[in-house]
């Protein structure tokens, strides 16, 4: 206040128009100035604080900053007063309320004076309200930027009508150099302009001499450091009472890292859509139902344009008699993947999995869909089942040929004996001491049993001809893998993970193809059915040659096999399966096929270790039923 006094009781021309410059300067600022007392009172205030806070000067000059802070206490206001004394400067963010109330965001750059023994405050204040909703926005769309500078600080200055500069406040923050190097024109403000930007910062200053106006200029500087800065130029040219040009007062604020959210951000954008286009599955996001971005491939796979994507409901998109169920789904708001018939623009159905995202944008809820065509995978499902099918028939065929065979060896015996004895009758009846009757009885018998022998025979030979298929070059590593292949699911419920290594170095054996699958098929489908489905267990399948032969090895580590069962897990109908789940057969197939071809089988095991199967294959032998 005793300042105020002074100028006004000894005016000078000099002191008068500085004054009235710096007030223009004041008044033309985006950022609100004002002086506070030591006690915190407002002692002078400026057109752009009360813009910011909504009240009048008169008001304004009747408050004090606790009136106004919504975010520090009154000891927290007291403390940061004694700092800035302490300091002679502070700049930091605080939060005030306006006058209807609404909180706003500012920044405070205060600098404490002392004159003739009075100290104040002068405080620049910034509204960053808009700064900060900027930033949470960038946040919510892209979730991966970075807080951007929260204090940007503004250089205000001075432009003389030959473009020298006279700094006011802040340089240091904006270029590196201080007002100083500035104002003694060791330094020069249009030196420091990028050459690049040079002439075009000038011309279009230049027209700020025709007439009273504001420009607002972004162009890049070479600050102290060497470094470029991108920087934002807010400028109003002045004018004498006589209408000649008297300069400009102007605000220049560091947007270099502003400048580089933009970019960040559209960088973003475009890699988000390089790896949307490079996705293998359709992306589409839906805001209230309609589509309004699609990726090549969604396009590709639904047939429409991108015109006539955005002017379709999601809903369409999905067949008729499975829309019911998915727009409830929807209208849950549930997440998470699900199967469903899509509908194509030509009307076709086609199977596809669905995964979908429900997230906020910028205020507005979005559903983010990623479509993946099934066909190819329902048609190989298809095809593996039918796989599975004939390899099964194939073993219902092996099963019924080794039991065709036991039965017959076992009625075959008594059935001769039978004949043997009603021939020996036959010739003891023909010295005439039997009755007739008798005799035609024991004939009859007798062409029954020798009926029942052939029928025996013919079945005996069923049993045991081959109905698998003729010989051709197999490699086993293709047959195993078609094995692992169609039980797979079998092996994923049983918590059974099925390796295999080696094998494709093997060479190919000259075998039949149907019967090398059901050997291995056999040993496989035991070890998945040892797996207790309650933890995790493995089956590893290796090969190698060994004396011109293959081994196979199939090493599990599931329960194991009993000691005392060891030497009859190969015998017919022996199964250590608990609840009737085997016949007991399918080992002792795979051995008899192998015998048939000169290998064998064998196996080592311990109980609650594992079991490991030792199949040897001569490679050019023939392997058939």
């Amino acid at each position: 206040m005793s300042e105020h006094k002074d100028i006004e009781a000894k005016p000078t021309d000099q002191d008068s128009s500085e004054a009235r410059r710096r007030r223009m300067i004041l008044e033309t600022s985006m950022d609100g100035f004002c002086m506070v007392g030591p006690d915190g009172r407002i002692l002078e205030a400026y057109s752009s604080l009360c813009d910011i806070t909504g009240y009048s000067k008169e008001e304004l000059l009747t408050m004090r900053i606790a009136d106004l802070e919504a975010q520090m206490t009154p000891d927290e206001i007291i403390q940061r007063i004694d700092k800035i004394r302490a300091q002679g400067y502070d700049r930091f963010e605080t939060r005030q309320r306006r006058k209807t109330g609404e909180i706003i965001d500012l920044e405070v750059s205060a600098q404490y004076c002392n004159l003739d023994g009075e100290g104040f405050f002068f405080c620049f204040i910034r509204d960053i309200t808009d700064l900060k909703l900027s930033q949470n926005s960038l946040q919510k769309s892209e979730g991966l930027y970075r807080t951007l500078c929260s204090n940007i600080a503004g250089m205000v200055y001075r432009g003389r009508t030959d473009w020298s500069t006279k700094i006011i406040s802040n340089s240091e923050a904006v270029c590196g150099y201080c007002p100083e190097d500035i104002d003694s024109n060791r330094v020069k403000w249009f030196d420091i302009i990028h050459p690049d930007d040079r002439e075009r910062v000038l011309n279009e200053a230049s027209k700020l001499e025709a007439k009273p106006s504001t420009a607002v200029q972004e162009y890049r500087i070479i600050a102290k450091d060497g470094s470029v800065r991108w920087v934002e130029d807010h400028k109003t040219s002045t004018f004498t009472e006589e209408g000649v040009f008297d300069g400009v007062d102007g605000i220049v604020f560091d947007i270099t890292e502003v400048k580089k959210g933009r970019e960040d951000l559209k960088a973003s954008e475009a890699r988000f859509r390089t790896l949307s286009e490079a996705a293998f599955e359709g992306i589409a996001i839906h805001k209230n139902r309609r589509i309004f971005d699609a990726n090549q491939k969604f396009i590709e796979m639904f047939g429409y344009t991108p015109e006539e994507l955005g002017n379709l409901d999601g809903i369409q998109l999905i067949a008729a008699d499975f829309r019911e169920g998915v727009m409830e789904d929807i209208d849950a708001g549930q997440e998470g993947s699900y199967e469903t018939i899509g509908l194509k623009k030509d009307g076709s159905e086609f199977p596809i999995e669905v995964q979908a995202r429900v997230m906020q944008s910028q205020g507005d809820v979005l559903r983010i869909v990623a479509v993946r065509d099934l066909s190819l995978q329902k048609q190989l499902e298809a095809e593996r089942a039918r796989d599975k099918e004939q390899v099964f028939k194939a073993q219902r065929h092996a099963y019924i040929g080794s039991m065709g065979a036991i039965v017959a060896h076992q009625v075959n015996q008594p059935l001769t004996k039978m004949n043997i004895l009603l021939d020996r009758s036959m010739d003891k009846a023909g010295d005439g001491s039997c009755c007739p009757e008798v005799i035609r009885d024991v004939e009859e018998s007798l062409a029954q049993v020798k009926e029942a022998i052939s029928i025996i025979r013919k079945f005996r030979d069923y049993a045991g001809d081959s109905s698998l298929g003729g010989m051709d070059m197999v490699n086993l590593s293709t047959v195993a893998e078609r094995i692992v292949s169609i039980l797979s699911a079998q092996a994923k419920q049983a918590k059974m993970r099925i390796s295999t290594k080696g094998l494709s170095d093997l060479p190919e054996v000259e075998a039949n193809g149907t019967a090398l699958e059901q050997i291995i098929l056999i040993i496989v489908q035991n070890a998945i059915e040892a797996a207790d489905g309650q933890k995790s267990h493995r089956l590893a399948i290796t090969g190698k040659c060994v004396d011109g032969n293959i081994e196979l090895r199939f090493a599990d580590d599931c329960c194991g096999v009993a000691r005392e069962n060891l030497d009859r897990i190969f015998e017919p109908f022996f199964s250590t399966k608990v609840d009737d789940k085997g016949l007991g057969l399918g080992l002792d197939i795979a051995q008899q096929i192998l015998i048939s071809c000169g290998g064998h089988i064998r196996v080592e095991s311990e109980t609650g270790k594992g079991s490991t199967f030792y199949v040897t294959l001569p490679i050019s032998h023939t392997l058939e039923s």
